[in-house]
Protein backbone atom coordinates (compact mmCIF):
# COMPACT_ATOMS: atom_id res chain seq x y z
CA UNK A 1 0.00 0.00 0.00
CA UNK A 2 1.74 3.36 -0.91
CA UNK A 3 2.00 5.75 1.86
CA UNK A 4 -0.62 8.94 1.26
CA UNK A 5 1.48 12.17 1.75
CA UNK A 6 -1.20 14.83 1.12
CA UNK A 7 -1.51 17.67 3.44
CA UNK A 8 0.85 15.65 6.32
CA UNK A 9 3.29 17.86 6.10
CA UNK A 10 1.39 21.08 6.25
CA UNK A 11 -0.91 19.02 9.16
CA UNK A 12 1.63 17.69 11.10
CA UNK A 13 2.74 20.69 13.51
CA UNK A 14 -1.11 21.07 14.44
CA UNK A 15 -1.24 16.37 15.37
CA UNK A 16 1.52 17.01 16.97
CA UNK A 17 0.47 20.01 18.98
CA UNK A 18 -2.86 17.89 19.50
CA UNK A 19 -4.55 20.70 18.36
CA UNK A 20 -5.87 18.46 15.52
CA UNK A 21 -7.79 15.03 15.92
CA UNK A 22 -7.69 13.19 12.87
CA UNK A 23 -9.90 10.68 14.65
CA UNK A 24 -12.98 12.09 14.34
CA UNK A 25 -15.39 12.13 11.26
CA UNK A 26 -17.67 14.28 10.02
CA UNK A 27 -21.58 13.15 9.83
CA UNK A 28 -23.67 12.95 7.15
CA UNK A 29 -25.71 16.88 7.23
CA UNK A 30 -24.20 17.79 10.18
CA UNK A 31 -21.48 20.19 11.35
CA UNK A 32 -18.86 17.74 12.10
CA UNK A 33 -17.75 18.50 15.91
CA UNK A 34 -14.17 17.71 17.06
CA UNK A 35 -13.52 16.34 20.69
CA UNK A 36 -13.24 19.78 22.54
CA UNK A 37 -16.82 20.25 20.83
CA UNK A 38 -15.50 22.83 18.59
CA UNK A 39 -17.04 23.15 15.19
CA UNK A 40 -14.92 22.07 12.71
CA UNK A 41 -15.41 24.83 9.74
CA UNK A 42 -15.23 23.90 6.13
CA UNK A 43 -12.23 24.59 4.08
CA UNK A 44 -10.06 25.00 7.54
CA UNK A 45 -6.84 22.72 7.99
CA UNK A 46 -8.99 20.85 10.90
CA UNK A 47 -11.62 19.90 8.24
CA UNK A 48 -8.00 18.70 6.40
CA UNK A 49 -7.33 16.36 8.91
CA UNK A 50 -10.28 14.62 8.84
CA UNK A 51 -10.34 14.24 5.17
CA UNK A 52 -7.10 13.29 5.07
CA UNK A 53 -7.80 10.51 7.96
CA UNK A 54 -11.03 9.22 6.18
CA UNK A 55 -8.97 8.73 2.71
CA UNK A 56 -6.11 6.81 4.59
CA UNK A 57 -8.92 4.50 6.24
CA UNK A 58 -10.81 3.68 3.02
CA UNK A 59 -7.62 3.31 1.23
CA UNK A 60 -6.13 0.71 3.52
CA UNK A 61 -9.41 -0.51 3.46
CA UNK A 62 -9.05 -1.17 -0.67
CA UNK A 63 -12.01 1.55 -0.96
CA UNK A 64 -10.50 3.92 -3.93
CA UNK A 65 -13.58 5.02 -5.10
CA UNK A 66 -15.03 6.15 -1.97
CA UNK A 67 -11.75 7.81 -1.13
CA UNK A 68 -11.78 9.42 -3.96
CA UNK A 69 -14.02 12.49 -2.92
CA UNK A 70 -12.10 12.98 0.47
CA UNK A 71 -8.92 13.20 -1.70
CA UNK A 72 -10.26 15.59 -4.03
CA UNK A 73 -11.99 17.91 -0.98
CA UNK A 74 -8.51 17.74 0.02
CA UNK A 75 -6.48 19.06 -2.57
CA UNK A 76 -9.31 21.85 -3.42
CA UNK A 77 -8.84 23.06 0.22
CA UNK A 78 -4.91 22.90 -0.03
CA UNK A 79 -4.93 24.44 -3.45
CA UNK A 80 -7.28 27.26 -1.71
CA UNK A 81 -4.98 27.76 1.48
CA UNK A 82 -2.00 27.28 -0.08
CA UNK A 83 -1.98 28.30 -3.56
CA UNK A 84 -2.15 25.89 -7.23
CA UNK A 85 1.99 25.75 -7.21
CA UNK A 86 2.92 24.59 -3.56
CA UNK A 87 4.92 21.96 -3.69
CA UNK A 88 2.43 20.17 -0.60
CA UNK A 89 -0.36 20.59 -3.41
CA UNK A 90 1.69 18.79 -5.61
CA UNK A 91 1.71 16.03 -2.78
CA UNK A 92 -2.03 16.15 -2.82
CA UNK A 93 -2.14 15.76 -6.57
CA UNK A 94 0.18 12.93 -5.93
CA UNK A 95 -2.07 11.18 -3.84
CA UNK A 96 -5.24 11.95 -5.66
CA UNK A 97 -3.47 10.33 -8.89
CA UNK A 98 -2.69 7.22 -6.93
CA UNK A 99 -6.25 6.58 -5.86
CA UNK A 100 -7.36 7.24 -9.66
CA UNK A 101 -4.24 4.58 -10.58
CA UNK A 102 -5.37 1.90 -7.88
CA UNK A 103 -9.59 2.47 -9.10
CA UNK A 104 -8.03 1.61 -12.80
CA UNK A 105 -8.95 5.51 -13.72
CA UNK A 106 -5.71 5.60 -15.40
CA UNK A 107 -6.69 8.49 -17.74
CA UNK A 108 -7.65 10.81 -14.87
CA UNK A 109 -4.25 9.89 -13.16
CA UNK A 110 -1.89 10.90 -15.60
CA UNK A 111 -2.87 14.41 -16.08
CA UNK A 112 -2.27 14.84 -12.09
CA UNK A 113 0.68 12.72 -12.18
CA UNK A 114 2.25 15.56 -14.91
CA UNK A 115 0.82 18.71 -12.79
CA UNK A 116 2.31 17.34 -9.66
CA UNK A 117 5.88 16.61 -11.04
CA UNK A 118 5.76 20.06 -13.00
CA UNK A 119 5.29 21.74 -9.90
CA UNK A 120 7.81 19.71 -7.75
CA UNK A 121 10.31 20.86 -10.83
CA UNK A 122 8.97 24.63 -10.66
CA UNK A 123 8.78 25.38 -6.89
CA UNK A 124 12.17 22.72 -5.77
CA UNK A 125 14.67 22.77 -8.77
CA UNK A 126 14.73 19.69 -10.89
CA UNK A 127 17.64 18.15 -8.16
CA UNK A 128 15.32 18.26 -5.20
CA UNK A 129 14.60 14.31 -3.95
CA UNK A 130 10.99 15.24 -4.28
CA UNK A 131 11.21 16.14 -7.97
CA UNK A 132 13.02 12.65 -8.03
CA UNK A 133 10.20 10.71 -6.02
CA UNK A 134 7.42 12.62 -8.38
CA UNK A 135 9.80 11.34 -11.28
CA UNK A 136 9.58 7.50 -9.75
CA UNK A 137 5.78 7.80 -8.91
CA UNK A 138 5.19 8.66 -12.97
CA UNK A 139 7.50 5.99 -13.88
CA UNK A 140 6.07 3.33 -11.93
CA UNK A 141 2.26 4.83 -13.89
CA UNK A 142 4.00 5.02 -16.74
CA UNK A 143 5.59 1.50 -17.23
CA UNK A 144 2.83 -0.74 -16.93
CA UNK A 145 0.93 0.68 -18.62
CA UNK A 146 3.30 0.98 -21.69
CA UNK A 147 3.82 -2.55 -21.50
CA UNK A 148 0.28 -3.53 -21.56
CA UNK A 149 0.38 -1.65 -24.71
CA UNK A 150 3.47 -3.02 -26.19
CA UNK A 151 1.36 -6.62 -25.37
CA UNK A 152 -1.53 -5.91 -26.87
CA UNK A 153 0.28 -4.83 -30.24
CA UNK A 154 2.00 -7.85 -30.43
CA UNK A 155 -1.12 -10.05 -29.96
CA UNK A 156 -2.75 -8.09 -32.47
CA UNK A 157 0.28 -7.93 -34.57
CA UNK A 158 0.61 -4.32 -35.19
CA UNK A 159 3.68 -4.37 -33.17
CA UNK A 160 6.86 -3.10 -35.55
Amino acid sequence: MKTRSCLYLFILPFLLSGILCTSCTPKANTPSSLPSGKILRKGSVEEVAVLVQKTKELTAAGRYEEAIPYSKRSLEIAERILGKDDPIVANCLNDLATLYQDAGRYAEAEPLYKRALEIHEKTLGKDHPDVLRALTTWRSFIEPLAGMLRRSRCIKGHWR
